[in-house]
């Protein structure tokens, strides 16, 4: 840090200084934006059988899930999601996923039941989405 100069110390102190209009910002707190992208999922809980069902909007953070079955909260989950290709002629890419049910809605019409899921660890690739079995780490 260089003190002694001027224009150096001038700008550390102007930094330093809190200015009595500045607010907080707003958006610090919210969660991770969504993006509305619907694709087809497999996903299973604590090693049960593999399950379809659709996503309504994925997040960094979390994905919002259409489901036939309702799972408990808390449920920790394996998810594969193929997505959809970036353009027309490129390959599409697979989201292997590891989670937890974050939430459940239960349903307000007969499209299915929807759960929040909370992602903990996540692949993105062009992997073989057949033989999905998950690596014991």
């Amino acid at each position: 840090m260089c003190l002694w100069y001027p224009r150096c110390l001038a700008k550390r102190q102007a930094t330093m200084r809190k200015s009595p209009t500045r607010r907080p910002d707003p958006t610090a707190n919210r969660r991770a934006r969504r993006f509305p992208i619907h694709a087809a999922v497999r996903y299973r809980a604590s090693h049960g059988p593999w399950r379809e069902g659709t996503t309504e909007n994925i997040s960094r953070s979390g994905l919002l899930l259409r489901a036939k079955e309702p799972l408990t909260p808390d449920a920790s989950l394996e998810v594969v999601v193929a997505l959809p290709p970036p353009a027309p002629g490129v390959p599409s890419a697979m989201m292997l996923c590891r989670g937890r049910v974050s939430r459940t809605v239960e349903p307000t019409d007969v499209a299915g039941i929807l759960l929040g899921l909370s992602i903990t660890s996540c692949r993105i690739g062009r992997f073989d989405p057949s033989p999905v079995e998950p690596c014991d780490t």
